[in-house]
């Protein structure tokens, strides 16, 4: 983060082209998702999606992802996840995808909530968020959702272990708009996504789609 503050021109990925947000030559580098499922964004090759079976995600419309969460993808979310540069928190947040506009129109945009307790400095959910709202003149609710208990990192467990973990981990602190699009830097699995938007649900919620930056590949379970 030092580097930030003193070479805050410097493109956050490869440190050696003028920035502030990515140069030229590393977003071009950034994977895009190759034939992605409509319901659930997975990337599904030749093959039928085995991420949902084309069902989508539990208590989820719709998943939209801007990335392939492999390589220089990669790199950039550690950047502003693991070691918290703000710099990279700000050229990932400009890479979410674009709302179609069904999902947009009278929406609101809510972001997972921030475990309690965690390190200091940008979260990049909230992050992507603010992003996505601004861009598409969206109203922001960044604190509809909380986390009400600790819970294990997701990317140590399996599907199963990941769903028990994340069940029961949020609450809301209002009624939920009608039309909500979660934000959430990356999506695997999908079980944290799916227990905010089953929460979203029940405090009144009628439509709830997922935005993400990136999209990990089903088959390394690595987001």
């Amino acid at each position: 983060m030092l580097l930030d503050l003193l070479l805050p021109s410097l493109c956050p990925l490869c440190r050696a082209d003028e920035g502030p947000l990515l140069c030229a030559a590393c977003r071009a580098q950034l994977p895009p998702l190759e034939d992605p499922c409509p319901w659930c964004a997975a990337p599904r090759g030749a093959s039928a999606c085995v991420g949902c079976s084309g069902a989508g995600l539990p208590h989820l419309d719709r998943v939209v992802a801007a990335l392939a969460y492999i390589g220089p993808t990669e790199g950039l979310v550690a950047a502003a996840k693991a070691v918290g540069s703000p710099a990279a928190v700000r050229a990932a947040a400009e890479l979410m995808p674009a709302l179609p506009p069904d999902l947009a129109a009278g929406a609101t945009v809510v972001p997972v909530p921030a475990a309690p307790g965690r390190h200091p400095g940008p979260h990049l959910a909230s992050a992507c968020a603010r992003a996505l709202a601004r861009r598409q003149r969206l109203p922001l609710a960044l604190r509809l959702l909380r986390q009400v208990r600790p819970a294990a990192p997701q990317h140590q467990l399996g599907r199963e272990e990941r769903r028990r973990n994340v069940e029961g981990l949020f609450g809301c602190r209002a009624p939920a708009p009608a039309r909500v699009v979660l934000v959430d830097d990356l999506c695997t699995s999908g079980a944290t996504a799916s227990a905010a938007a089953a929460v979203l649900r029940a405090a009144g919620a009628r439509q709830v789609a997922l935005a993400v930056l990136a999209r990990t590949p089903l088959q390394g379970r690595r987001g």
